[in-house]
């Protein structure tokens, strides 16, 4: 268990000296400074504010499959009139970045086998309505468009308007693994995986009954494993991220924050061109992701003069 005091040492230079230094001086790596993040928040140290505003969720749904009668197998269309029983969330998982406690709900074996959910999306509502910003990992494609299909048909209303971060298309956009899973990539990146199940693990927990209790348990077990790994593999990926929604917008005190975590601790780090303009490209010692300024660094005269390429 690490001492407060170690806390309030690393913690404190952290805040003074930036990412980077922290790093060096102490000899840890980033997986453990944003552990001692979190253990301080746990303890209500107020050490730096960098994760008090905006309010960053990361999350992760499973869903029971969808059962329906077919004649063939392989790649098909199949009409909606041959589905017995339609998709629902069974488990849902959340933090709040940085901070240690993992929230989430599971349905009852009787709602998994009815394929009812609205007991445990009343929650999820409210904390989607909390958020600024949602990470999830292919939750563009997946988790996004269930988890609002699930609202509508529990009458429940639309959420405040939120940001997402996708790490799946952060990963495909700028790398090319040879996988993009999040169990490969919290591996290769973190040192950090998903626990291990299987389909039959989806079978049990929608068939009710005793032994259905106990998957559902084991499910969100596993469900919440994924909010870990995705919290990791997301600081990994954070300073690669061009398109990464601007956090200094969140603060008061806008002035020269990273665009990608919030942190002040910025130095001017050579130039940024454009066809048109140059910048100042800015470097954050917290992150190390690299931004720029708006402004360009060049003159009104030095732009008169400048020649551009032609259109064709």
């Amino acid at each position: 268990m690490v001492k407060t005091k170690r806390l309030k040492q690393v913690l404190s230079y952290n805040k003074e000296r930036g990412g980077d230094s922290t790093l060096e001086f102490f000899d840890i790596k980033p997986s453990t400074l944003n552990r001692y993040k979190r253990l301080a928040r746990e303890k209500g140290l107020e050490i730096g504010n960098e994760y008090d505003n905006p309010k960053i969720l990361l999350l992760d749904i499973e869903t029971s499959p969808i059962e329906a009668e077919i004649w063939k197998l392989g790649k098909q269309w199949v009409n909606y009139s041959v589905i017995k029983k339609p998709r629902s969330i069974i488990t849902w998982s959340a933090k709040w970045l940085c901070d240690s406690e993992i929230m989430g709900e599971k349905v009852t074996p009787k709602d998994a086998f009815n394929r009812k959910d609205k007991k445990i999306m009343k929650k999820l509502w409210t904390l989607l309505e909390e958020s600024d910003i949602i990470i999830g990992h292919n939750s563009i494609y997946f988790d996004e468009p269930i988890i609002k299909t699930r609202f509508i048909l529990n009458n429940l209303p639309p959420v405040s308007p939120y940001q997402q971060i996708d790490t799946y298309r952060h990963s495909r956009k700028e790398f090319a693994f040879l996988s993009n899973k999040l169990d490969y990539l919290g591996k290769i990146l973190a040192n950090i995986e998903k626990k291990k199940t299987n389909r039959n693990l989806w079978t049990r927990c929608v068939n009710g009954g005793k032994d259905g209790k106990k998957a559902l348990s084991k499910m969100l077990d596993y469900n919440q494993q994924d909010v870990r790994v995705l919290e990791e593999v997301y600081f990994k990926l954070r300073p690669w991220m061009h398109s990464h929604p601007n956090l200094g917008l969140y603060y008061e005190d806008m002035g020269h924050r990273c665009s990608n975590c919030g942190s002040k601790d910025l130095e001017i780090n050579g130039n940024y061109y454009t066809q048109c303009g140059r910048y100042n490209a800015i470097r954050c010692n917290n992150c190390g992701a690299y931004g720029r300024e708006k402004y360009s660094n060049i003159t009104k005269e030095q732009r008169k003069k400048l020649l551009r390429s032609s259109a064709r």
